[in-house]
């Protein structure tokens, strides 16, 4: 079993990488870290997981727009704007891509936990 945090740290370790691809890999483990924790959180808060959508636009579109606290909408402000990193890094493979973005989205992904810390006790 892996946890969130375990894919922080390995964002982390990826990030100090020297090649692009580590770049790239660390803004997806970050983001990744990011939404599995956003997910723990919407599942304390009584966040439904449903619709059309994909599972990242029902967890952001649940924290940001349902009348929550401006902690949750918060919470899915960020995780939108490292998913949208994060779609880059995974999908845009033939355009270049800065060490700056993975740095900003680990940088994102930790203000993420650190901002859910205290909203439920998180066992995983």
């Amino acid at each position: 079993m892996v946890t969130p945090d375990e894919l922080l740290d390995a964002a982390a370790a990826l990030a100090a990488g020297d090649r692009e691809v580590d770049w790239r890999n660390a803004t997806s483990r970050a983001y990744y870290a990011a939404f599995h924790r956003c997910r723990l959180v919407a599942a304390a808060e009584g966040i439904p997981e449903a619709g059309t959508q994909s599972a990242h636009a029902s967890l952001i579109d649940g924290l940001t727009y349902h009348r929550n606290p401006p902690t949750l909408r918060g919470l899915g402000f960020m995780l939108k704007q490292c998913r949208t990193k994060r779609v880059v890094a995974d999908y845009e493979i033939g355009a270049g891509f800065d060490r700056d973005v993975a740095h900003t989205v680990l940088a994102d992904s930790r203000r993420i936990f650190d901002r859910s810390a205290g909203l439920v006790r998180l066992t995983q």
